[in-house]
């Protein structure tokens, strides 16, 4: 199906997600920008935008580990800080491959492979370490 250009400037305005197609955009345009030219148009419209996007479900499932880390050790605040941690440390090294492989990539595997390591790490060996401190009075 072969749209003129105003067909054409309609489609783009809807799926940029406009409210109401206005089939005289084109002559707005060509008023502001000149024909052809390069600062208006559609020409910049359809370029997508370049640069690391995260979806909704990788925060949800930030947010599951911290919430299960959070109810599953009784609130100790070092298991709840070492995942927040580990995932942000998790992000930061996805951003850096990225940069490096320019290609893109999942951003969970990372960051909930430190946030396990971290919570099993944490609430195995440095609460009960700290625990001990505690009890003996060391940190006074």
């Amino acid at each position: 199906k072969n749209l003129g250009d105003s067909g054409r400037h309609a489609a783009a305005a809807s799926r940029l997600g406009a409210s109401s197609p206005n089939p005289d955009s084109r002559a707005e345009n060509q008023s502001e920008g000149g024909e052809g030219g390069s600062s208006g148009g559609a020409n910049t419209e359809d370029k997508p935008k370049r640069g690391a996007k995260l979806g909704l479900g990788d925060f949800i499932f930030y947010s599951l580990l911290l919430g299960k880390a959070a109810s599953d050790s009784g609130g100790d605040w070092n298991v709840i800080l070492a995942c927040y941690i580990s995932i942000l440390m998790g992000l930061c090294l996805t951003l850096l491959w990225l940069l490096m492989r320019k290609k893109a990539l999942p951003a969970l595997p990372i960051s909930i492979t430190f946030g396990i390591i971290f919570y099993f790490a944490t609430s195995a060996l440095i609460s009960p370490f700290v625990s001990a401190m505690a009890k003996h009075q060391v940190f006074t």
